[in-house]
């Protein structure tokens, strides 16, 4: 039986290739999935293959290998080149990491249309005609991508309404005078951001992205990539974001709606699977779950410092150098998370004797 008799509606995914950003169009993949979608998600080559072979080691198949990318008969996986060479450090410099995403448009259409009709292993599925095009809010190529396609785009915020409004109205914090966020301004306590619509709480500078923080935005090719990305999220059919208004409030939801189109809080989008104990997440990185939990139950409680920086964030040697010294200082125990390509895509080197000094509190994992 073909899968288009099964499923009506088919939605196309594209994640942004952050952990974070996966994770949460990957829930709620799974999660149209169980209510009768055909899911197709489109990840860069870089990031398939990082998640196969993570998938692989620990034993899970969330992301399966091979040509025919199902799962359960409702989601496959494809991937794209991202137009870079393998050993380009993509994450630790994304001023030409983002404009090479953001001229991914062609490709993607490309591989949409000549992936519409099943071959080879699939001739017995029948994918059903793209219904909508579900884009990480950092995804602008998808935009050309839906209106070539005559498909409705989603705007999806994979984070919580008050960061996407901060990103968002990127250009209303330009013309007040907030961005870029100099330098030497960005600890200004008394500078507070009461600008933003959605009845947040006033902003620190230091509470906007640190893209954001600038000496001169004509040169800074990060800040001239997301400031293109602002340009873009503000085109879509409609909007989606990570949260729920318990939290945020209703009005901070309402405050991403684009013309005509009220955003819609669909979050937290982890909580139905965690829920009925379905593991939907994926990492882009090998899980030390077991040694992390066992040592962190030697611990006392409260008492242990846990530091990282996420999947994308780079840092300098001096300060990671800063960072160790002061966990050190600190007297207590710390849990640090160190990707290998943190320190701007190079070796991390620790001070001298670091971590002989402080092996009896310390746990460092990548």
């Amino acid at each position: 039986m073909g899968i288009q008799n099964e499923c009506a509606l088919h939605a196309v995914i594209v994640p942004f290739p952050g952990q974070g950003h996966v994770n949460a169009l990957m829930n709620l993949a799974h999660l149209l999935a169980m209510r009768g979608f055909f899911i197709t998600f489109v990840n860069t080559e870089g990031t398939h293959k990082r998640l196969v072979e993570v998938s692989a080691r620990s034993n899970k198949s969330l992301v399966p290998d091979g040509d025919l990318h199902l799962r359960s008969g409702k989601i496959r996986f494809l991937s794209l080149s991202d137009g870079l060479l393998l050993d380009d450090g993509r994450q630790s410099n994304l001023g030409v990491y983002m404009p090479a995403l953001q001229k991914l448009g062609p490709a993607l259409e490309h591989l949409l249309c000549s992936s519409s009709k099943p071959t080879g292993d699939q001739e017995n599925y029948s994918f059903p005609p793209i219904t909508c095009i579900v884009a990480d809010a950092f995804m602008s190529c998808t935009e050309e991508v839906a209106t070539n396609m005559k498909v409705p785009r989603v705007v999806f915020w994979p984070f919580c309404a008050a960061a996407a409004i901060a990103q968002r109205y990127t250009t209303l914090l330009m013309s007040e005078g907030y961005i870029p966020v100099r330098v030497g301004e960005a600890d200004n306590t008394e500078k507070l951001i009461t600008c933003l619509p959605g009845n947040i709480p006033p902003l620190r500078p230091t509470d906007l992205s640190s893209v954001f923080r600038t000496q001169d935005p004509s040169t800074d090719l990060r800040f001239n990539a997301f400031l293109y990305e602002t340009q873009t999220q503000n085109k879509g059919d409609y909007v989606l974001v990570n949260t729920f208004e318990e939290l945020e409030g209703r009005d901070a939801v309402t405050a991403l709606s684009l013309e005509g189109c009220p955003a819609l809080a669909g979050g937290p989008l982890f909580l139905p699977n965690f829920l009925q104990g379905r593991d939907s997440t994926t990492s882009l990185w090998e899980e030390e779950e077991g040694s992390c939990l066992a040592w962190l139950n030697m611990q006392e409680p409260t008492s242990v410092i846990y530091v990282s920086f996420g999947s994308l964030a780079v840092k300098s040697q001096e300060q990671l150098r800063e960072l160790a010294l002061g966990l050190e200082g600190s007297g207590h125990p710390f849990l640090w998370v160190l990707r290998s390509d943190i320190a701007e895509g190079k070796p991390v080197v620790l001070p001298d004797g670091f971590e002989e000094r402080t092996k009896d509190r310390a746990l460092l994992v990548g």
